[in-house]
């Protein structure tokens, strides 16, 4: 790029600006002199910087609002300043989700048993009823109604402190990672009292 007489780089791209202030239209060099310069966020290309040097400005990224570490779960009858209450009614909402699950699980253990000509299958069967209910509830149920049937009966909504939903992967992320608490938690108790 060559510096003219008249104070303009021929060559410059749309929304450039000189360290003097001159703004171009494009490649052929010729001024605007009275029209504000399109911004470079538009556009991209490159502006000098402080010392002269050209240097990249390209299109500025949408980047996501970085979510809270923690989901919680909001009710429009609960504020925050009845916090045990909540917590006690989010254990309730759990249990009510989680004796949903086993009923499941039990109304084919007990169908099986007593309908089927093998009913030495079940037990891996209403387990298999019980997981895969528990799964898809708390996965794409909840992703899609953002609540459970346990939390819906107190107003609960899961999201993040800033209002955002959780996504399906971070829904089954969590059903794994409770699955393992529950499965260890269990063994424990089985430990203690065995």
């Amino acid at each position: 790029m060559e510096q003219r007489n008249s104070g303009f780089v021929e060559g410059a791209m749309y929304g450039q600006q000189a360290r003097h202030g001159t703004t171009y239209s494009g490649v052929d060099g010729n001024v605007m002199a009275n029209e504000p310069p399109i911004p470079a966020a538009v556009h991209s290309g490159y502006e000098g910087d402080g010392d002269g040097r050209p240097q990249y400005t390209g299109p500025t990224p949408k980047t996501k609002p970085k979510k809270g570490k923690e989901l919680v779960t909001s009710s429009p009858w609960l504020d925050d300043s009845r916090r045990v209450l909540k917590g006690s009614l989010v254990v309730v909402a759990f249990v009510i989700d989680m004796a949903l699950h086993l009923g499941i699980g039990a109304a084919v253990w007990f169908a099986v048993t007593t309908y089927s000509d093998r009913p030495q299958t079940a037990v891996p069967l209403a387990v298999f009823a019980w997981l895969a209910l528990s799964f898809i509830h708390r996965t794409f149920v909840q992703r899609v109604l953002h609540t459970t049937v346990g939390k819906a009966l107190f107003g609960f909504r899961l999201h993040y402190p800033d209002g955002s939903r959780p996504t399906l992967w971070e829904l089954i992320k969590q059903w794994f990672s409770g699955g393992f608490g529950v499965v260890s938690l269990s063994l424990q108790v089985l430990q203690i009292f065995g």
